[in-house]
């Protein structure tokens, strides 16, 4: 959790040094005010249940086997080995998410309007700049969009237990000895509704109050969700293949270490699936 927590405000810090450069350094921020303060939360939800639930291995196998605390006993985790390899991660996936999403979406490429085709289709022809998206705010949404995704995946990509919860969570039957707390989805909980509903939920409230509220970061976030997302189709391609490629880049590598460079608790991982597959 200490070092996803370091990863996440990394890579986002990263992204901004990284605009920095196109900005002539004069400190410009490429994500709006608004969504730097959503940030933490909404990332900080499936960090948190991640840390609550996530369990490497089953109860029967770590009593048989209590060895498998000699990782933790000599903090293997947080050795030099372990923070390289999430210091590359970062390095890679701050570039791949920066430079797949802002050069892209520059006025002469993606950025342009595909007026009036696509999502633009139908829509009111003195009003062709809708599906305009080279602007300052356009594409520094847009990438936050792509940040947003990669860290929610990558929360599930790093989990070892993924809680599905049983259905229904809540019945009217005393057979069940467990109540409906413990049949519950943790991780698709934190992923989906603490995390999705809200990052999309507080964008559009955010676009709605830039309209109504004279607050000076609000205004300028006026319409930005409706430009990004429902008005172009290249910022959904963009969406799509940004976070794609950090995530198949980051399964690359962590196969390569799993496979060559096994961690003891990777080891334990391996020989507890193999005994699974032996009493099926």
């Amino acid at each position: 959790v200490i070092l996803f927590s370091l990863y996440k405000n990394g890579v986002m810090a990263g992204c901004l040094v990284a605009f920095d450069r196109y900005a002539l350094w004069s400190g410009s921020l490429i994500f709006a005010e608004v969504n730097l303060f959503l940030f933490t939360f909404i990332t900080f939800c499936p960090i948190l249940l991640l840390g609550m639930f996530d369990r490497e291995l089953d109860q029967d196998y770590v009593l048989k086997n209590p060895d498998v605390y000699t990782p933790t006993r000599r903090n293997e985790i947080l050795k030099k080995r372990s923070i390289l390899r999430w210091l590359l991660i970062y390095v890679i996936h701050q570039y791949v998410l920066f430079f797949f999403s802002v050069p892209a979406l520059a006025p002469g490429g993606a950025g342009t309007t595909s007026a009036f085709l696509g999502m633009m289709k139908g829509r009111n022809p003195e009003q062709p700049g809708d599906g305009e998206g080279g602007d300052l705010r356009t594409v520094g949404f847009v990438l936050y969009t792509n940040l947003f995704i990669l860290l929610t995946c990558k929360v599930l990509l790093e989990s070892k237990s993924i809680i599905n919860g049983e259905f229904p969570c809540c019945t009217c039957s005393n057979k069940n000895s467990e109540g409906w707390p413990n049949r519950l989805p943790y991780t698709w909980i934190g992923v989906v509704i603490l995390a999705i509903a809200v990052f999309v939920g507080f964008e559009y409230l955010f676009q709605i109050l830039g309209r109504y509220v004279s607050y000076k970061i609000l205004p300028s976030f006026l319409s930005v969700v409706y430009h990004a997302w429902q008005t172009r189709l290249r910022s959904w391609m963009v969406i799509f293949l940004a976070p794609t490629f950090a995530l198949v880049v980051d399964i690359f590598f962590k196969n390569f270490s799993n496979m060559f460079y096994p961690s003891q608790s990777q080891i334990h991982l391996e020989i507890f699936a193999k005994k699974k597959q032996k009493k099926e």
